[in-house]
């Protein structure tokens, strides 16, 4: 499911990998699940992950790979939980009770044993659930009430491919639920296509989230619009894959929004140049949609930016001057677009870049990046620009293949000397001048 979304970080005792880009504070997603120490952990992506995303309805771009986001290292559990905490692996009668009537798979004789992508336990004596996951669930499953509300307590939520409808949850466990993560569950999906849509209303009674990751279900309503008023307290956004239509919101984006990928949706209109508002943004995700326009010339205000994908829409215009603040940036994908004009020099300012894919648009003129800027980069893609060149004496890079030389080209014909004239032509040209006056 890496794929489908964000990872919820594994135990602590799995290993680390290497970040290859800036920490990002990001919402965990499917997978297993890490308790927290304190609302709305760091997570540093690690290698970019890939996966293939369909094409946004109606949209005439080629369809090209989606980047999702990479998988965070482990978190250490908090003082106060972790997998098994409680030594003989008891959890609250009551608990129990609920696990078995959700039909969870897990380790009766010592629930808290059970294996941590599961769920976790605190260290209380009996313990307390503070995450749980909810995965492959048979389809007689329901949500039971009764059961959700002996679950309160619970931090971290998860559903993976559980056909069951959703249903209004207990005050008590939305008060404590900081982190709701839905892939492939609760409503039509490409496995479930006579479900009825996930209501937009259902998800916004989370209001008190951090983090939420809701992907591959289609969601009912008006658009992205309803949820973030809602749930003003998100830092970590993800609505992926779940034709939601509609525009961008103008004004309702959660104020300490960090993270943001709503990707392969339906979503039309224009990018609002209202996203300078949002200083702590450090992820954003519009890829794989209807957008026109112009890309708003908002970046001097979002030095935070580390990852930027507008892939696969239909903007227009010139990449706007502003680009060149984005200092803390390490992922700028702008590509299957029509962006036309010359590549802004100072591109070659963003020190921290790494991935740069500027292809499938209109650009011309000459590249403007020297080598230095070049060989700090691992991935460079500027093919099909049909106007685009640069020097190919000057440059020498296999990261500008299959872009055109600036050099001019010279003719074959106008290069070469005329050939010399044969014997037979010179005594024919000698023959017709003998018929000249010598006067």
């Amino acid at each position: 499911h890496n794929a489908a979304g964000p990872v919820v970080s594994p135990p602590s005792h799995a290993p680390a990998k290497a970040a290859d880009t800036p920490a990002v504070s990001q919402a965990p997603g499917p997978g297993s699940h890490a308790p927290k120490a304190a609302p709305g952990p760091t997570i540093a992506p690690g290698p970019d992950a890939t996966a293939t995303a369909p094409s946004s309805p109606s949209s005439s771009n080629t369809t090209k790979k989606h980047r999702s986001p990479p998988p965070p290292p482990p978190t250490a559990p908090g003082p106060e939980s972790s997998s098994g905490a409680s030594a003989d692996g008891d959890l609250d009668p009551s608990q129990v009770a609920a696990l078995e009537a959700l039909d969870v798979n897990f380790t009766k004789s010592a629930p808290c044993r059970t294996p941590a992508d599961i769920l976790l336990c605190n260290s209380d004596r009996p313990s307390k659930l503070i995450a749980l996951s909810l995965q492959k669930c048979p389809k007689p499953a329901t949500l039971s009430v009764p059961a959700l509300k002996n679950l309160t307590g619970l931090m971290v939520l998860e559903f993976i491919d559980c056909p069951m409808s959703p249903v209004k949850f207990p005050l008590s466990l939305i008060k404590t639920l900081d982190t709701l993560f839905v892939t492939e569950s609760l409503g039509r999906t490409g496995t479930n296509e006579k479900a009825p849509r996930l209501p937009d209303t259902w998800i916004k009674q989370f209001v008190y989230l951090t983090h939420l990751a809701i992907s591959e279900v289609e969601i009912s309503g008006k658009g992205l619009y309803p949820i973030t008023q809602s749930l003003a307290s998100l830092t970590n956004m993800t609505i992926s894959k779940a034709s939601v239509a509609g525009v961008l919101p103008r004004n309702t984006w959660p104020s300490d929004v960090q993270y943001i990928d709503v990707s392969s949706n339906s979503i039309r209109g224009t990018i609002p140049s209202t996203l300078r508002n949002l200083a702590q943004l450090k992820y954003l995700d519009f890829s794989n949609n209807q957008l026109k326009g112009v890309i708003p010339n908002v970046f001097d205000s979002l030095n935070s930016m580390q990852h930027i994908d507008l892939h696969g829409n239909q903007l227009s215009g010139p990449i706007p001057g502003s680009v060149a603040m984005l200092y803390n940036c390490s992922h700028l994908d702008l590509s299957n677009n029509k962006l036309n004009g010359t590549i802004p020099s100072n591109i070659t300012h963003l020190k921290a870049l790494k991935y740069l894919d500027l292809s499938q648009n209109s650009f011309t003129g000459e590249v403007p990046f020297n080598d230095t800027f070049i060989k700090q980069l691992k991935v460079l893609k500027l093919n099909d620009n049909m106007g685009l060149c640069y020097n190919h004496s000057a440059i020498k890079s296999k990261l500008l293949k299959g872009v055109a030389d600036c050099a001019p080209v010279v003719s074959d014909f106008l290069a070469s000397p005329a050939p010399a004239p044969s014997q037979d032509e010179v005594g024919s040209s000698s023959g017709r001048s003998s018929g000249v006056s010598k006067g």
